[in-house]
């Protein structure tokens, strides 16, 4: 019975770490980007960035198109953000910006406006972006998931699946635990109230199912 009740828990779907977008083909050109997880900042909202970030990746209209999709909360927004050509980051682009609180991930192209920045673009992005000017799936949100619902006892993986690190965020102090698809406890956790982040690199490839008092979660390792 412990085997098929592991066994239910893991028939639902893998969560996605990546992002594809496409648009602004006036400076991006008619290319397809994926952007993938690279950390998780200290409020819980992931970064995303296409690969490799060196400078050298060319396209027409804007030279460089080497992007990142992050949380300003200076400005408590999305932005989606092109380099320089310096591979840094440091005094990026700010071609789109989206005010939907989404969190861990951003939201896609129905969750608020990602609002076309004209002082940078000078409209050459055709306005606003939807889905009739491009497109922007994966790891997106439709909905807000805001701090306020996790302060309700929920439980939060700001990472996953995962590689090397486990980004957890919890809405209290309390323990958790690991086990394995066959039921075994691997790992115990003690987590602090917000932001937590532990090396599971030892993990073998696999499911896992994170435990606490109140909540179980699908882990998937990678």
């Amino acid at each position: 019975m412990k085997k098929l009740l592991f066994l239910f828990f893991f028939t639902s779907l893998a969560y996605s770490q990546t992002i594809t977008f496409s648009g602004c083909t006036n400076l991006f050109e008619t290319q397809t980007y994926v952007f993938n997880k690279i950390s998780t900042d200290v409020h819980g909202r992931n970064v995303y960035q296409t690969t490799p970030i060196d400078g050298a990746q060319e396209c027409g209209g804007l030279g460089t198109c080497e992007f990142q999709i992050s949380w300003n909360n200076n400005d408590n927004r999305w932005e989606f953000l092109a380099d320089t050509g310096n591979g840094d980051f440091i005094n990026p682009y700010l071609i789109y910006h989206n005010t939907s609180a989404s969190i861990p991930n951003p939201p896609n192209l129905t969750l608020g406006v990602w609002t076309e920045n004209i002082a940078v673009t000078e409209g050459n992005c055709g306005g606003n972006l939807t889905s009739g000017n491009g497109t922007l799936t994966g790891a997106v949100q439709s909905t807000n998931l805001s701090i306020e619902e996790l302060s309700k006892n929920k439980l939060l993986l700001t990472s996953n699946p995962v590689k090397n690190s486990l980004d957890i965020l919890s809405p209290l102090n309390q323990d958790a635990e690991l086990f394995d698809s066959q039921g075994k406890l691997v790992k115990k956790f003690n987590l602090k109230k917000g932001q937590n982040n532990f090396d599971v690199s030892s993990l073998n490839t696999g499911i896992y199912l994170l435990k606490t008092n109140s909540e179980t979660l699908k882990l998937i390792k990678n």
